[in-house]
């Protein structure tokens, strides 16, 4: 009988959460190389166009098994805006 192995189950870490103002949107995220991906965006590629706050979670594959993350991706609103008039 011969055994091979075929590797280990992917390891995934999207990172710690994000907060962004809503000036700051669109961020792309962005991942290493696997077999395939799916965003809880339906995208199937290695990175994704985020526009707005969202939960956004990824499960990627290769020939072991699939994984999954969580993004938590929060908008801390719109930056104020000051005007010279407002500094008078």
């Amino acid at each position: 009988m011969l055994i091979t192995s075929l590797g280990q189950l992917p390891t995934l870490d999207l990172g710690e959460d994000i907060q962004l103002c809503n000036e700051d949107f669109p961020i792309e995220i962005s991942t290493e190389e696997y077999d395939s991906y799916f965003w809880s965006t339906s995208e199937v590629t290695p990175s994704v166009i985020i526009s707005e706050a969202q939960d956004l979670e990824l499960t990627v594959t290769n020939v072991c098994g699939s994984v999954s993350d969580l993004l938590v991706i929060s908008s801390l609103g719109s930056q104020p805006n000051i005007g010279l008039d407002d500094l008078i």
